[in-house]
């Protein structure tokens, strides 16, 4: 077959303000996930997260500064990062947590 390149990319988020998209990416192998952002017109791809845990469903807060998103590293945890550092531990259940979303703080009252 010779040498193939390809990438799985799949739930797109967009920033509130439209600069960029985060995604879930296979691109690195098959059945591993990572997370990803890209401007709309396909420059200034960066990886978020690249580790061998599962990382999906990466969703930006309304600010930019964070992304909440889905990792496998411990019983499919929603954890909250976006330059690599300050991670939080935002829920760590036996049930597991799928799409992530931010609220503003009007619907918590």
């Amino acid at each position: 077959m010779g040498n193939q390149t390809w990438a799985f990319d799949y739930h797109p988020s967009w920033s509130l303000n439209g600069d960029w998209i985060i995604f879930t990416s296979e691109r690195r192998s098959p059945g591993q996930s990572d997370l990803y952002r890209v401007r709309p017109d396909g420059t200034g791809l960066e990886v978020l997260e690249d580790t061998d845990s599962v990382e999906d469903a990466g969703t930006l807060s309304p600010d930019g500064s964070k992304v909440a998103y889905v990792s496998t590293k411990g019983n499919y945890t929603t954890n909250m990062d976006y330059d690599g550092s300050n991670k939080k531990l935002m829920a760590d259940t036996i049930w597991g947590d799928s799409m992530p979303l931010y609220m503003p703080n009007e619907y918590l009252k």
